[in-house]
């Protein structure tokens, strides 16, 4: 398993949306020759949506991509609930490693998902032939997601999730979204996420 940096692989769009670099020199040139499995995980209160301008261009070139949706996110928001933690989301991936059978396959993670993708590499590195942190989280042993996010910011997280058990949304403005178009799009399926997920 090797760790690739984000420019040598992706470029980010809006909305955590992101385009295969096409780069002569980019580290994984030779993946764009031969046939690869991509396993993307998206970010907090995104899903397997997220993904959908890069899915087109990776299976284009051949590549087989699975896109899944964290549980109670995405397209499994009416699983929705406040017990829901980092191991309940890593423990889809897992499965699905499992079940899809998956073996020497590029794991990437966006934002929140670095905490998902630290925790499936843990578990079964062996199956893993790349790990990418898109502009995610690379957490230290014992460490939350909310142990990375400015002081202010994680002290509203935590009141909020501690009183209700979700946290919502952060504005896309923060991350750099802000054409119309895309603003729109990313609202329509943002989501609330379980506090114990990140916490």
């Amino acid at each position: 398993m090797s760790i690739v940096t984000r420019r040598e692989f992706l470029k980010v769009s809006a909305a955590g949306s992101i385009a295969l670099a096409s780069s002569a020199s980019s580290g994984l040139a030779q993946e764009k020759s031969a046939a690869t499995t991509f396993v993307l995980v998206h970010g907090a209160w995104h899903g397997g949506w997220c993904w959908r301008r890069v899915v087109p261009m990776l299976r284009k070139a051949g590549h087989e991509v699975f896109t899944p949706s964290l549980t109670g996110l995405g397209d499994r928001a009416h699983l929705s609930r406040p017990e829901i933690n980092l191991d309940t989301h890593i423990q889809d991936i897992l499965m699905l490693i499992d079940m899809e059978e998956l073996n020497d396959f590029v794991l990437v993670g966006h934002s929140y998902s670095g905490m998902v993708i630290a925790g499936v590499a843990d578990r079964t590195s062996s199956k893993i032939r790349r790990i990418v942190y898109l502009d995610a989280f690379l957490p230290a042993n014992g460490k939350s997601q909310l142990d990375y996010v400015v002081p202010d910011r994680a002290a509203g997280m935590k009141k909020q999730g501690e009183a209700t058990g979700m946290i919502d949304p952060l504005p896309l403005s923060l991350f750099g979204v802000t054409k119309p178009d895309d603003v729109a799009w990313a609202s329509r399926h943002l989501v609330k996420q379980s506090y114990q997920t990140m916490a």
